[in-house]
């Protein structure tokens, strides 16, 4: 990957990393205000736990693995990883924490990264693409505007690091004779460090683009791709175990068939077209893959042209050439389909699969309509093909028409992120001065029967905001049997009526707090309602 071309500066890089920035300062300027967390807290249960989860991590001291929030899940601990607060990040921010004001957030910094990047990088595609400038950087608009890399990022932050997918895929697209073993290298590191489901599509398109060099292009040995295989799996085990990934166990859970990709994905709007209406899914959000009216526009251009040439040899030259991606390409998008096959809705086919298999295996990826990525990037980049087959002229004419379609048809919820977060608002109910008292009394806060009707974000962030530790947490996987064992025997004590002078335990209700209390000396410990919260304070 060169910036430059015979020794200048490439403006398209220049103008397309603007342009990705100007798209965010329309989006989501107001998070480029670190201290402003209103918003995020708002937003519900996986955006704050990204948020919560990094305070907690910098709260806690350091420890190996490195990447182990020890005040959350106390007392084992979880990775930060299953937190999905931007490892990366959280670790870069962690080492500054002794200057950093409460609350932190570091999403805006991270929003506008990505978006600055996904323009980038889909330039550097679309140049070698078209071969022409000026057609690449209008081109890297649409990715700019991807209504699948703006959802994501406008609440499961970490995923919206489509830049590492286009990345991979830029590496596998541009022909070249040696194999970028650096590149894949600080790919493979910085998806492992962003989100575990990235690293796993990133790492189906390693596999591609050195099945590439092996097999079609001959640039590499079998040995030496051995070597490289060999290294990166051990590179990757080595830094899932520094950051923690291993201390979970199994991150296998239920869902896989149900959050999956339904075969109407890339046309259901899903709330963002102003022009079609939505349509059935069997789960929404997690199979969302709408392509916008512009692309599906030039989509249908380019297929019409390309039966109307009738050149059916240039299909097979394509498969002959490239079938490692085409093969990777099918494989994680059956995976995103699963073996429960949906359309519009209605289940119209499901391969039966053992229950083991299905949340043990396929678990890791339960979400599973997130694989399809890749596959959603590269059909937008076949739908631009018509542009290649038509004069100049007219291909320029042809781009902004679709491109000014693709605006009108997600302007709408363009419009709406833009106004969302300066709407926000958010205040801890934790009003009672009993809290600023508790902060200098306790030092653990222990939820008793491990769930408090999620209503522990405000608790979570008095922790983090006082440095306690607290025995579950939000996560996203049920890890809370990590330390089930010392959770147990922390609830068969309070039943003795034995208590922790330092722990603050928080129930569910008050009927609970009672059955659980019914041993406890409440002349010398009190067990009151603060705030809408049953608390028994030793």
């Amino acid at each position: 990957m060169k910036f430059s071309s015979f020794g200048k500066i490439d403006w398209g890089i220049i103008i397309s990393l603007l342009l990705g920035a100007g798209a965010f300062f329309l989006l989501y300027s107001e998070l480029l205000n670190v201290n402003f967390v209103d918003s995020i807290v708002n937003m519900g249960y996986d955006p704050y736990q990204s948020y919560i989860g990094w305070e907690l991590f910098r709260s806690s001291s350091w420890t190996f693995p490195i990447g182990k929030i020890v005040n959350l899940s106390y007392p084992v601990g979880v990775p930060v990883t299953f937190t999905d607060s931007i490892p990366l990040f959280a670790f870069i921010f962690k080492l500054f924490r002794a200057w950093l004001p409460f609350p932190f957030q570091y999403i805006g910094i991270w929003q506008l990264l990505s978006i600055m990047l996904q323009g980038m990088f889909s330039y550097l595609i679309l140049k070698h693409y078209f071969k022409q400038k000026i057609l690449a950087v209008l081109g890297s608009i649409f990715f700019i505007l991807s209504p699948t890399m703006l959802f994501r990022l406008n609440g499961h932050f970490a995923l919206g690091a489509h830049w590492l997918l286009l990345w991979s895929l830029y590496l596998n697209l541009k022909s070249t004779s040696v194999f970028k073993i650096k590149q894949w290298t600080a790919i493979i590191v910085l998806s492992l460090l962003t989100h575990p489901y990235l690293f796993i599509m990133c790492g189906a398109l390693f596999m591609a683009d050195l099945l590439q060099h092996l097999f079609v292009t001959k640039t590499l040995q079998w040995k030496k791709a051995l070597y490289i295989l060999i290294a990166e799996m051990l590179l990757t085990i080595l830094v899932a175990w520094i950051v923690g990934i291993f201390a979970v166990g199994n991150s296998g859970a239920p869902g896989f068939g149900i959050y999956s990709v339904d075969l109407n994905a890339l046309f259901n709007p899903d709330g963002w077209s102003t022009i079609i209406q939505n349509m059935n899914v069997r789960w929404p959000n997690e199979g969302f893959n709408y392509l916008g009216l512009g692309v599906i526009a030039l989509g249908i251009l380019s297929v019409y042209e390309y039966f109307r040439a009738g050149d059916y040899r240039n299909l097979k030259n394509l498969f002959v050439s490239r079938w490692p991606i085409i093969l990777v390409s099918l494989a994680i998008a059956a995976t995103a389909i699963t073996n429960t096959i949906s359309f519009f809705g209605k289940e119209i086919f499901v391969f039966p699969l053992p229950e083991f298999l299905k949340d043990n295996v396929f678990g890791i990826v339960r979400s599973s309509g997130r694989l399809f990525w890749p596959v959603y990037y590269l059909i937008v980049l076949g739908a631009f093909s018509v542009l290649r087959k038509i004069k100049t002229p007219f291909a320029y004419v042809l781009i902004i028409a679709a491109l000014f379609l693709q605006i009108y048809d997600i302007h709408d919820k363009l419009q709406q992120y833009n106004n969302f977060y300066q709407k926000m608002h958010w205040e801890s109910p934790l009003q009672n001065t009993f809290w600023q008292d508790a902060s200098k009394q306790y030092k653990h806060i222990f939820f008793v029967k491990s769930y408090v009707n999620k209503r522990d974000d405000a608790i979570a962030f008095f922790a983090a905001q006082n440095r306690m530790t607290m025995n579950l947490g939000l996560f996203a996987r049920d890890v809370a049997l990590i330390n089930k064992k010392e959770t147990d025997e922390e609830e068969t004590r309070l039943k003795q009526g034995i208590v922790d002078k330092k722990t603050l335990y928080v129930f569910r209700s008050e009927l609970e707090a009672k059955e659980m209390t019914q041993k406890v000396d409440l002349l010398q410990h009190h067990l009151i309602i603060v705030d809408g919260y049953p608390v028994l304070a030793p």
